[in-house]
């Protein structure tokens, strides 16, 4: 696995802090990119999984997390759904979005792209999602 936590950000109100994949993301990706479009450095592999994973501040019903049950993610509250967006210049087989309260004015989302995914590298996604320790900057 691999991980690139972004060094700078634009100042809009979401923004992307890491991208993670079990295959080689882009180098320049995270070092001193204001965004990262495509952070591959070839397509989505057979058996990988490309995780972007963006803040987005909120405020009231717009916190509200989708409809789902509850997951402990890290040491916050969650929902899985399907994903509508993303992933869409990536031969993916799966989407699905991860939704956690970080804050009563911020949701962060995991975006999880797929394709053909072993049980282990989903095994090693969840020790991932387990093991996150949330903090607010």
């Amino acid at each position: 696995w691999e991980m690139r936590e972004m060094t700078r950000h634009t100042g809009g109100p979401g923004r992307i802090i890491v991208f993670l994949a079990n295959q080689p993301l882009r180098g320049e990706c995270g070092l001193a990119e204001a965004s990262c479009t495509a952070p591959l450095d070839d397509e989505l592999r057979p058996g990988g999984m490309l995780v972007t994973w963006a803040t987005r501040p909120c405020v009231a019903q717009l916190c509200d997390l989708p409809p789902g049950p509850l997951l402990a993610i890290g040491n916050r509250q969650g929902v899985m759904a399907p994903a509508d967006a993303g992933c869409d210049a990536l031969p993916f087989t799966e989407r699905s979005a991860y939704y956690v309260t970080v804050s009563p004015q911020r949701v962060d989302i995991l975006l999880l792209c797929a394709r053909n995914p072993s049980d282990a590298t989903r095994s090693e996604f969840r020790g991932f999602l387990d093991a996150i320790q949330w903090r607010i900057p």
